[in-house]
């Protein structure tokens, strides 16, 4: 009876030298997919957040539609005076007292205590909200017709998605609910603490302290394409997904923060990449920036959306920040 040859009734197997250059050439191709999947990664979420800013934009226009104006960028609960009625932008007396009977503005529906107390009152003033909250009625209609507190117990657990950018966070919640996107306050940091009323010539930007005046569109004499509205904020990260409330312009939901670094920067310093950082930065160091590779993205005030380069000069940049400087806008992207 024949025999087949042991050579080939037996199965090839590999040797530890082919099974090292196979685990080799996987490894290679693998190093080569991994940048491109990062890449289309990341080209999807600069979609998704320039469409956040759309969104923004729409919704910063109706305001002003329904307004007549752009909407403030609130005050903290510190920043006297306190103003009364909510409607009227004409400063109140500092000091109640000084008026009739028990010093209460007319119709005030709580304590004396509740009035002269800047923490507790900080609660019912809803001008004195961040602009991201003004703009929720418009964002969320079933939010409309709910006083202040009722609207912001319903929405302290329900985070607004366009309010966050995916290149840096997920939406959810992160001890609160948190604002990926700032209103331009200008060219510089106002000074608006104390208990003056600062004059609206203090405010070079879109965003204006509540009660300090209104900007309108006829207000931005640069022209509506050549002022920044929103942009993307610089926010200091602990580790690359870690964000702690240690750094000052992340450490706020946006549903209460008035004139404060969580919802508004300016153009003072040249904007950054996001990054890991143990420094707190705050107020005076309230930049723009993103965790996108590149540059940021920028809302304008007339609704179209662009980019700003880290390399910006910063005299251009803040030429885009100012809404009536009259200089020349050069290149910033």
């Amino acid at each position: 009876m024949p025999t087949t040859p042991r050579s080939a009734s037996m199965r090839g197997a590999f040797t530890l030298l082919e099974l090292l250059v196979v685990i080799a050439i996987i490894a290679t191709l693998i190093g080569l997919l991994l940048p491109a999947v990062q890449k289309a990664r990341e080209a999807g979420n600069r979609i998704t957040c320039a469409n956040n800013l759309k969104q923004i934009g729409l919704a910063m226009h109706m305001y002003h539609d329904e307004h007549d104006k752009f909407p403030w960028a609130g005050k903290n609960a510190s920043q006297d005076p306190l103003q009364w009625p909510a409607s009227n932008p004409v400063v109140a007396p500092a000091n109640p007292s000084s008026r009739p009977a028990d010093g209460l503005p007319p119709n005030w529906p709580r304590s004396a205590n509740e009035w002269n107390n800047r923490g507790a009152n900080f609660a019912f003033w809803r001008d004195e909200y961040s602009w991201a909250f003004q703009l929720v009625p418009v964002i969320r209609p079933d939010m409309r017709g709910l006083d202040t507190e009722t609207r912001m117990t319903a929405i302290s657990s329900q985070p607004i998605s366009i309010y966050y950018c995916p290149s840096l966070r997920k939406r959810t919640t992160i001890g609160t609910n948190r604002l990926d996107y700032a209103m331009s306050a200008g060219a510089t940091w106002a000074g608006t603490t104390g208990p003056a009323m600062p004059a609206a010539s203090v405010f070079d930007g879109v965003a204006m302290r509540s009660f300090c005046g209104r900007i309108r569109f006829s207000d931005v004499t640069d022209g509506l394409s050549n002022t920044l509205l929103v942009g993307e904020k610089n926010v200091a990260l602990q580790d690359s997904t870690t964000f702690g409330n240690d750094y000052g312009g992340d450490n706020e939901s946006w549903a209460n923060p008035g004139w404060d670094e969580d919802a508004i920067r300016s153009a003072e310093r040249i904007p950054w990449k996001n990054r890991v950082e143990t420094v707190n930065r705050t107020g005076g160091d309230a930049r723009f920036g993103s965790s996108h590779t590149s540059g940021f993205q920028v809302l304008l005030c007339d609704g179209s959306v662009g980019r700003v380069s880290y390399n910006v000069d910063l005299t251009v940049f803040r030429n885009l920040a100012r809404r009536a400087d009259g200089n020349v806008l050069g290149n910033y992207e």
